[in-house]
């Protein structure tokens, strides 16, 4: 019994969380499209390592 209140509890946390995390992404999603294209000089653009290789190559 006591397991299935913990179980509950757990899913209830993971639920939040993921729910935090799917605002999170909204949030940065928003003012990455709200970022005007001529980007402050302060902006770098990331150029994640896949995109490297991909022009490397």
């Amino acid at each position: 019994k006591h397991g299935e209140e913990e179980a509950k509890k757990i899913k209830k946390k993971l639920e939040k969380w993921q729910k935090r995390l799917k605002k999170t992404e909204e949030k940065k999603e928003e003012e990455r499209s709200s970022t005007p294209t001529g980007s402050p000089p302060n902006y770098e653009p990331s150029t994640p390592k896949e995109d490297t290789i991909l022009l490397a190559s």
